[in-house]
């Protein structure tokens, strides 16, 4: 599992048929939110799956705001999370 498949409930949860998509096929990102508190519970925007970095904003607790990632493709793993 990854920091971001954690729930607030202290479980991890997923999709098993995404996880093995992604494991087979290694792309270079791939981008997540499904689950929205998962930043808040594991303090993680960012995680790995061999050769791909996963990405989540998590929007869990921030209003009527949005939380969002700053990112150049080229540089992915340089991501930030703002929330505007």
């Amino acid at each position: 599992m990854t920091s971001l498949q954690a729930k607030s409930s202290g479980t991890h949860v997923g999709s098993m048929a995404l996880r093995l998509f992604i494991e087979k096929y290694q792309p270079y990102l791939t981008l997540h939110g499904h689950i929205h508190e998962t930043v808040e519970m594991s303090g993680e925007l960012k995680d790995k799956i061999g050769k791909t970095l996963c990405l989540t904003s998590g929007n869990h607790n921030v209003g009527e705001k949005l939380a969002v990632l700053i990112f150049r493709l080229d540089k992915a793993h340089g991501a930030k999370r703002i929330v505007i």
